[in-house]
């Protein structure tokens, strides 16, 4: 088990899911399909596409059917929500590059989460401890 729903072989893990979960940039393609893009000006922006085939095949109609940027406040839960999933958890700056925020922004969080045993004491690397990915759900309501 490499992610929270996800097993495969040692070394064999999907590097198509693993870029998700390691908050990366991704396309939506197609009917129904989401997005996420960081913008050059530091803003992460989510979209999404009409669902219905038919609608989306419709040139009469937008293919696009939303889009939301991610504010400076959802996007710490938004990172660690994608991250923690990895068993191996993330590089720590990863947090910083991939956010535009200080890991400061957490740090309260963080420590309060490694003194209650659900987070590794590892200033380098943000992961889950065994009980903190039995109870992800209550890891990521820290960041709420």
């Amino acid at each position: 088990q490499y992610e929270v729903s996800a097993w495969s072989r040692d070394n064999e893990h999907s590097r198509h899911n693993t870029n998700y979960w390691s908050f990366g940039d991704y396309i939506g393609i197609g009917a129904g399909a989401h997005g996420k893009h960081s913008l050059l000006d530091g803003r992460m922006v989510r979209r999404w596409k009409t669902r219905l085939p038919a609608d989306y095949l419709d040139r009469q109609k937008p293919y696009l059917a939303g889009e939301a940027v991610v504010s400076q406040e959802e996007l710490p839960v938004e990172f660690f929500m994608n991250a923690l999933r990895l068993r191996d958890g993330v590089p720590a700056d990863w947090f910083t590059e991939r956010t535009g925020l200080p890991l400061s922004y957490v740090a309260d969080t963080l420590a309060r989460l490694r003194a209650q045993g659900l987070l590794v004491n590892d200033s380098s690397r943000l992961a889950t401890t065994k009980q903190g990915f039995r109870h992800l759900d209550t890891v990521l309501q820290a960041f709420m």
